[in-house]
């Protein structure tokens, strides 16, 4: 499992499965004292992820078909779903202000208004970066002004990090990371690799420097800590303060 970044739960912070799919739990673990404690939450929950300002907690799941997004309070209670988009989707990532959301998807990535019922028509479908890549939204730049995400080619291979600019609908490629992706600040990311780099890489010019080896990188909402699983036979969870 992977420590996910985010508000406190009172002295717990989120873990999140590995792997993008199968029956997922939803798990708070408290940092200082390691006691671990399960989201009652109906069905699968994939992904967790905090909203910007921890008041909900949102995941994808297959609780009614196809995976589609949902939110639920800390506590477990008002379970809400967010999406009605065809074909699926998955990897949720929340805009800076807790208003939107974006996904990777079957058809398409797509980016959601919070702020309409859920449907198609709060729904609106980002462009695929060519014809034979299409785009899996990961972060957004803390303005809301663009996503990072990885190209994914039509055999399912995923194919290098990308900006796509909201308003512009321009894509631009950073470089060969494809692992998950952090916006860290305005000028970074952290990215990681298949070949397990875990690195920092310039949002302008795609410069990148290895920070650690490791997998799933995630960084704090503070932007001071990064936590990455070890690559191992017996792997461990490791958190260190970033430059």
């Amino acid at each position: 499992m992977a420590l996910q970044p985010g508000r406190n739960l009172g002295p717990y912070r989120i873990v999140s499965p590995l792997g993008a799919g199968g029956m997922g739990e939803a798990w708070a673990i408290d940092v200082a004292s390691g006691g671990r404690r399960r989201f009652e939450t109906p069905g699968d929950a994939v992904q967790p992820r905090w909203s910007p300002h921890g008041q909900r907690l949102a995941f994808y799941s297959s609780r009614e078909g196809d995976y589609q997004a949902f939110t639920v309070r800390p506590d477990g209670s008002e379970l809400r779903r967010l999406s009605a988009v065809p074909g699926g989707l998955w990897y949720v990532a929340w805009s800076p202000d807790g208003s939107q959301i974006a996904c990777g998807g079957e058809e398409a990535a797509w980016q959601i208004d919070l702020r309409q019922p859920a449907g198609e028509a709060a729904a609106r479908r980002l462009p695929s970066i060519d014809q034979t890549h299409s785009f899996c939204p990961r972060s957004w730049s803390p303005d809301g002004a663009a996503l990072a995400g990885i190209a994914i080619d039509s055999g399912g291979v995923w194919r290098g990090l990308y900006v796509l600019s909201l308003a512009s609908g321009v894509y631009r490629r950073l470089g060969d990371q494809d692992e998950l992706v952090v916006w860290l600040d305005a000028g970074h990311l952290v990215a990681g690799t298949s070949r397990g780099e875990i690195q920092i890489v310039d949002a302008r010019s795609g410069e990148a420097r290895e920070l650690a080896r490791g997998l799933v990188p995630s960084v704090s909402a503070d932007g001071r800590w990064l936590t990455y699983v070890e690559q191992s036979e017996e792997a461990d969870v490791w958190m260190g303060s970033l430059p």
